[in-house]
């Protein structure tokens, strides 16, 4: 149950920590540490094992939240570069080294400390079976790892994000998320990704590339209402000329400005 409620907070936290006051999700503190979980017979089904990484989500959330505080009041804690762009204060960028360390240093554990994993092993204890199941753990702890560069790099480049260079390694990281959407649709725990598809899909600006995420969508074997409502959230973003309106700070700026409940359940 602890697990169920964890991958419904983790993957509805979208924007930044309470400032849509109808999306204010409270962070219990298994969801940050959430090897509190403990053990049990469902472990890992909901969470895929990726704990480690799925755990920084209401973190950088949080961090987003504190550099939208600082481009909103402009105060003397925000340095200004030589082209007047504002960048943030230390504080916070020892928090986006740490954090960005936590992903770089993140592995899945191996396949022998995982073996009473109900995910890896149910439905059965064939080793062929669970090597695979093991494999598409892989990948999509890769494609939220990429997932995660984007959050956090945007969350501190700050709400409209000028700088060309960070502009390229969030579309570089998008991309490669895209390298796996085929891949992704057929996963066993695929409905687990979703959170990583929105926020590559953020920041896509090519339109073939955007038709081929809408597409891989579509070819999602769970039809589920909510993955319909991303596809549309996305192409409110994509549509919209308002430079806000790219990134994960983009989707704070269209579920805010369209006034769009999306929950993935």
């Amino acid at each position: 149950m602890c697990e169920l409620y964890a991958y419904l907070v983790l993957t509805n936290t979208l924007t930044p920590h309470a400032v849509i006051q109808e999306r204010t999700i409270i962070f219990d503190s298994f969801i940050i540490h959430l090897d509190e979980i403990g053990e049990s017979a469902y472990r890992g089904i909901m969470l895929g094992g990726l704990h480690g990484l799925l755990e920084l989500i209401p973190l950088i959330s949080v961090l987003a939240a504190s550099r939208l505080r600082e481009d909103a009041v402009q105060s003397d804690s925000v340095v200004q570069d030589r082209d007047g762009a504002a960048k943030s204060r230390p504080v916070l960028l020892d928090t986006y080294r740490i954090l960005k360390a936590r992903i770089d240093g993140w592995s899945l554990p191996p396949l022998s400390e995982q073996a009473s994993d109900s995910s890896i092993i149910a439905p059965t204890n064939c080793a062929a079976a669970i090597k695979s199941r093991y494999k598409e753990r892989r990948i999509a702890g890769e494609v939220y790892r990429h997932a995660l560069y984007i959050y956090l790099s945007a969350s501190i480049a700050g709400q409209i994000c000028t700088d060309q260079d960070v502009r390229v390694s969030l579309q570089t990281h998008a991309c490669a998320i895209l390298d796996f959407a085929t891949t992704l649709a057929e996963l066993s725990f695929g409905y687990t990704i979703l959170w990583p598809v929105i926020i590559c899909g953020s920041c896509l600006t090519s339109k073939s590339h955007q038709d081929f995420l809408l597409a891989a969508l579509d070819f999602s074997r769970y039809h589920m209402g909510h993955v319909k409502t991303a596809s549309n959230l996305l192409k409110l973003l994509w549509d919209d000329p308002d430079p806000r309106a790219f990134g994960p700070y983009g989707l704070y700026f269209v579920i805010e400005k369209y006034k769009i409940n999306f929950c993935t359940l």
